[in-house]
Formats: structure tokens, sequence, C-alpha cells
């Protein structure tokens, strides 16, 4: 050893040389104190260098060391780490470091009387691994700075990864773990992530024990595809006996470039950028993204706690178009969606069941099309649309309410195992003032329109818009717009007086609407009838066997007998307007007022005696009318017997009952008829013309007896010009006492 100074404060510089050592110190006695300037050590070509002071106070020894060591691997330490000297904290390096490069270490040693020695250790290291929870995978190849102080462990990683289960490597650089106080047995432990790596590798972290989260909400580790970025703290106690309960966790990051085809069973959701969120509770995550190619601004929310098994909620924006019909195969005939709008979407996910959704959108932005029932919405409208189901394969709709641009039915939508239409059926649709009834669309196939199935209820013929030309492509085409409609309604309304009830009909609409029906005349007379395409809504065809019952129960003629009839309807110029051609052969007309009050004014009386008796009969009747809302024009008209031929034109208010005509009416038609080929249908060579107006039932009544002297090409001087087809010649009113057939002439009677 080196010299001793008889002076106690006196400083030995020279340095005791020992093996493998290097020593310079001084020593005094009185009080003892040692002071080591330096102490040198050498290991396997690294040497230790240290500093101390040792003395002895009144309660005790006080004793501080300070060393360095370039660098040591860490199992060599533990080799000349003494077992005494901080025990807990070197049992703890002990257990977790598995293998690790020590380098510019440093190492303070404090002890006081009635105090455990405090160390404190600081290093860095490289090619670390650690293992910071029981059954976790260890951090490896860590580069990075550790120090323990006051029984405080830090330790930073500025590189290192984990290697998960599956999805490869976490990036853990920037991460740290802390230990308050190594002294406390089973104490707390927090971790700060900072990773970066696969969702896949995130996830399946998340999945070890103690954690098991995804285990728990019934989701797989490949959940999705992309890259993760968190950064967040797990706090626990540092103990292998650690329960889920015991770990508490916050992160937060960015997930990009995602793709997931299991969220939704064959249907691809991605994503360039998306934030999460989790905690011991729940997994979050949330941003825009596409369902297939319809895009969405979502948030997707994950329980992570015992019993959430395969619960999971997503709630957000999603885009309404057609694409959004193609991609869900929500039952929508094709081309029914164009334009684009939002819908507020809610989907919930539960184990061992299909995805429950349910849409809500007020349609801004969207024009929507249902061709069956000649119903659009336009871009610029808004509306309520409700659509709630399940996302199985196929998806199934339980409910679908629609409130918009008149329309409103409620019903669901069943599809296919091909996901195509099945069945939509609609307890109640109310379209407009023309539709109200049960309405079924059913699946005819991919590509092809549906059957517009209607089971009951009523329908406005004036208003009706099942028809127009045909919009389907042909043979070569690929697609339907419009299909069969089958209806089967109690009542179908002609005008405020006419409808035909029990009434069933076959029609296509692919190329014009055709079909067949049938019906009763105000519930009294039978009908049978064709439609064939023309004006945009179907020409009308109607037969009967018993003409006269069928006037009489449309109030037309109520006096009709017998007789076989024809009528054809055609939509007109104008809305509700139809123009209509009447034929009926071997009609008898009995007890008319109005006639009666002709063949009086002319004293025909055998003619009246037939009247009054079994009827005149007439042989052929003929008519061109128009029906419009408040009346009916007639343009011409003809009836025509062995007795009598009559002819008329005007007008008749079917909601007052008034009329206003006029015509000729020639005696003895069989005779009469063969000198008048230059006259009108239903007048003969000699003839009378009349006017009648006011009410049907007992009309005011006109009749120029001179006018039997002027042959048929000059009798039109006695009359007013006949109804136009471009348009009534008098106004829309049943003001019969108004403008009419113009002043008497010389010569007319009353």
């Amino acid at each position: 050893m080196g010299e001793v100074a008889a002076n106690p404060m006196q400083l030995y510089p020279a340095p005791v040389m020992l093996e493998g050592a290097g020593l310079s110190m001084r020593l005094t006695l009185d009080p003892f104190h040692v002071s080591v300037g330096e102490l040198s050590l050498s290991d396997r070509g690294h040497t230790f260098v240290a500093s101390a002071e040792i003395r002895a106070g009144p309660k005790g020894w006080h004793a501080s060391v300070d060393g360095r060591l370039p660098g040591i691997a860490s199992d060599r330490l533990m080799e000349l780490w003494p077992e005494s000297l901080a025990s807990k904290t070197r049992a703890w390096i002990k257990k977790n470091v598995i293998a690790a490069t020590l380098s510019d270490i440093q190492v303070a040693l404090r002890s006081e009387p009635g105090h455990k020695p405090d160390l404190s250790l600081g290093f860095d290291f490289a090619g670390l691994s650690t293992r910071f929870l029981k059954d976790v995978p260890p951090i490896e190849d860590a580069r990075g700075h550790a120090i323990i102080e006051d029984n405080h462990f830090v330790i930073i990683a500025h590189e290192g990864h984990v290697t998960a289960a599956e999805g490869g490597r976490v990036d853990i650089a920037g991460s740290s773990f802390d230990v308050p106080d190594l002294r406390i047995k089973r104490g707390p432990g927090k971790v700060r992530l900072r990773t970066q790596s696969t969702i896949t590798a995130g996830l399946s972290l998340l999945n070890e024990e103690p954690f098991r989260f995804l285990d728990k909400a019934g989701r797989p580790v490949t959940l999705a595809d992309g890259t993760a970025r968190l950064k967040g703290t797990l706090d626990f106690l540092v103990k292998d006996d650690l329960t889920p309960e015991e770990v508490a966790f916050e992160v937060t990051g960015r997930l990009s470039d995602v793709r997931s085809e299991k969220l939704l069973e064959k249907r691809v959701i991605a994503a360039s950028d998306l934030g999460l969120s989790a905690d011991r509770s729940e997994l979050r995550i949330a941003g825009e993204g596409r369902v297939g190619r319809v895009p969405f601004d979502g948030r997707f929310a994950m329980p992570l706690t015992a019993g959430s098994k395969g619960q999971a909620h997503v709630e957000g924006r999603i885009e309404l178009s057609e694409r959004f019909a193609d991609e869900f195969r929500i039952g929508l005939p094709p081309g029914s969606l164009s334009g684009a709008g939002w819908g507020e979407v809610t989907i919930d996910f539960a184990a061992g069941a299909p995805p429950a959704f349910r849409l809500e959108t007020d349609m801004a932005g969207l024009a929507l099309r249902l061709r069956p029932l000649g119903w659009a919405l336009g871009a610029a409208e808004t509306g309520r649309l409700v659509v709630a189901g399940s996302l199985g394969r196929p998806p199934a709709v339980d409910r679908l309410v629609l409130d918009a641009a008149g329309l409103r039915a409620e019903g669901s939508v069943t599809l296919d195992a091909g996901g195509n239409l099945q069945r939509a059926g609609f307890e109640r649709v109310q379209l407009d003032d023309w539709l109200d009834a049960p309405v079924d669309l059913v699946g005819r196939g991919p590509g092809r329109a549906p059957l517009v199935r209607v089971t009951g209820g009523e329908m406005d013929l004036r208003r009706m818009s099942l028809g127009g030309e045909g919009e389907g492509e042909g043979a070569g085409g690929t697609r339907e717009t419009r299909g069969p409609v089958s209806l089967r309604l109690d009542r179908l309304r002609v005008s405020d007086k006419i409808e035909l009830t029990d009434f069933g009909a076959e029609l296509d609409l692919a190329q014009g609407i055709r079909g067949t029906f049938s019906g009763q005349v105000n519930g009294q007379a039978p009908i049978t009838g064709q439609v064939v395409p023309g004006g945009g809504r179907g020409v009308f065809v109607i037969r009967s066997q018993d003409a006269g019952r069928v006037l009489r129960a449309a109030g037309l003629l109520k006096q009709a007998r017998d007789g076989r009839m024809s009528l054809v309807l055609t939509p007109g110029r104008g809305t509700d307007v139809f123009e209509g051609k009447l034929t009926v052969d071997n009609l008898r007309v009995k007890d008319a007022p109005a006639m009666a009050a002709l063949l009086n004014a002319l004293s025909i009386v055998g003619i009246l005696e037939q009247l009054a008796g079994e009827g005149i009969h007439f042989a052929r009747v003929e008519s061109d009318f128009q029906i419009a809302p408040d009346r009916v024009t007639i343009y011409k008209a003809s009836a025509v017997g062995a007795s009598m031929g009559i002819s008329a034109e005007g007008y008749y208010w079917p909601k007052s009952e008034r009329i206003d005509l006029e015509g000729v009416i020639s005696p003895v038609y069989a005779v009469n008829v063969l000198g008048g080929f230059l006259s009108r249908k239903g007048e003969g060579f000699l003839g009378f013309t009349y006017s009648l107006k006011g009410a049907a039932s007992a009309p005011q009544v006109r009749v120029n007896p001179l006018s039997v002297f002027t042959p048929g090409m000059f009798r039109e001087i006695f009359r007013r010009p006949p109804p136009m087809r471009a348009g009534p010649s008098l106004p829309a009113t049943d003001d019969t006492t108004g403008p009419g057939p113009g002043p008497l002439r010389p010569g007319q009677d009353r």
C-alpha cells in the first residue's frame, strides 16, 4: 500500500499497484477518513475507474463511491455485482434482461447512517433483449439508455422491436419502461409506447396474455391489413400472475393504407388514413374510407371487455348512389338511383349473427326513380328514406320506409341466394292521389325489371302512371327498366261517378303498356278489355255483352237496355283527359226523359209510344267524345234504327248532371236515310234540328220544325259549329244559360 501520513489530512499521492488494479488514496485515522482518488480495475479488456470517500461519523459510517466503465456484457455485470449490494435491483435485472452489451456505464453509491445504501446506475445499451411483462414477446435488438437512481428504474429505447406472434415486427423506437420503486415487491410499472407496425402485429400484441382483448371481442388479429403508428401508456403491476384487470392502457395513433375483408363478409373496407384510440374497455377507429366503391365517413367501436364477444358498433355517413345500390344489393331495380346524397348509418355486430344495419337520409342530392310506379324524385328535392336489416349473404331489408315526392310506402325486401331481388313487400303504398294499395315487387332475375303486384286497394285511372312507352332494351340489350304488372284492385276510379270494382289486370310495360283486364262498372255491370300502347299511358279497349247495363251503371244513359258495346279510351292532350270512341249494337232505350221531351215536342206519337213501351231499338250507336275532369265533350254521336235516327254533339257535366246538346232527329230512319247520303251519320234526308239544355232529367227543348224542309247538306245553317278536338267551343262550365247555339234564327221554334 502507499505511505500513511502522521497528519490525518496529509495526502499520499503515490499509487499502490496491485495485480490488475491501481490505487491512489489518502487515509486519516482520527477521525477515520479514507479518500480514494482513483481506483482502476481491469477486466476482460475493460477498465473500471472509481473514486470514493469513506469516513466515520458520530452515528456511523458515511460512504460515497463513484465509478465508470466503458463497457461490459450484461452477464459479466451480474457476475461482478455483489449479491448483497442493491439485491432487489440486481435480481430484477438478472431475471428480465436476457442479453445486452452495456457501454458508458456510470455508477454511484451513497450510504448514510440509519439508511440503506442508495445505488445510482446509468448506462447505454445495444443488442438488448428484455422482457417487461410475462408471456409478452420480449424487446429485441434494442439500443438506448437506462438509469437506476434512488431505486427508480427507467429504460428508454432509441431502437428496438418486438416480434409479434402474427404480423411481423413492432418497432418500439421512442418507447420507455419505468419502474418507480424497485424496492416494492410486485409494485407498479409503466410502459410509454411509441410503435410502428402492421395492424395485424399491433392487434396480435393486444391478444397476448394477459390481455387477450381480441379473443374477448371475438375478432381475429387479422382484422385488417395496413400500417399502425401508435403512442400510449400501459400501467400494470410488475409481477408474474398479472390479470387483465390489473393492466390499464390508453393508446392513440393513425392507421394507414387500411384494408379489411373481415368486418363485412365478402366486402372490402379500405381507407388511406384512420384515427385510432383504445383503452381497456374499447377500441375505436374513425375516419374516411370506402366500402367497395362507396365512400363513407364513420366511427368503429369494439368493446374489449369480458362478455363482449363478437360485439362492435359502426356509425357515420355513407354515400347513397347507384354504386351503393350495386354494392349492397338492396333490391332496387336497375337505374333507380342517380346523383349522390349522404345517409346516416349504424351497424351493430354480434356473435353468431350477420351485422344489423340502419340507414336514414333526407335524400338531398339523390335522384330516385321507380319506373314500375311511374314515380321519380329529383336531386333538388328532399324526403325521408329509412332502410334497416342485416348484412348477411344475402342481405336482408327488414324495414324500408319511403316518404318523398308524394310517395309513402313501408315494407320489407328479401333477396335470393345470389343477392338478387326476390320480393319487396309493402303493406300500403300511397302515391299522390292515384294509388292507395298493398304493393309487391317480385324479382324475375338479374337485369330484369320486377313484377309489380297490387293486391287490393284503390287506383285512379285519370292520374295513373303505371305505363309510358317502353324503355327496356330489346333482345340485344342488357336490362329492362319496366316489367309486368298484376292488379287485383278493390276499386279503380275512372271519373267522379264511375269506378270499376273487383278490377283485375295483367299488364306488360316492357314495350309500352299492354295487357287484359276485367271488372264491374260501379259494382253492377261486368266488362272486359285490353290495354295497348299509346299516348304514354296506354289505350283502353272496353267491351261488354250488356251495353245497357254498363251505361246504366255508369249513369250515362239510365234508360238503356241490352246491346253489345265497344269503348276505346285514348290518353288526351292534358292532365286526366281521355279521348273516347263508343260503338253499341242493338241497343234499346226506354223511358228516357230527354228523348221523351224531344219526341213530344215533335208530336211523333208512334215513336213516343215505343219509348214508353218496349223501348226504341237502335241497331247502331256511335260516339266520339272527350272525358275531362270537369265535363264530357261530345264531338259527334249518332243512334240509328228502323224507327228513327238521331245525331248529337255538345257537352255533359257529370257533377251537376246538366247537358247542352244539339243535333238532328230523323223519323222513319229506315226510309229517310235513303236520301240522306249527303248528311251526317244518324241523319236522314229530312230531319228536325233540336237542342237540349239544362238538367238531364228535365231539359229545356228547342226544335226547329222548318228545318225539316232543309235537306241534309244545307242543315248546318241552323246549327252552331260542333266542338273541336283542339278544345271545346264552350267554356268549361255547366252554366247552360250562358253561351249556347246563339240567338234564334227566323222560323226557329221553342
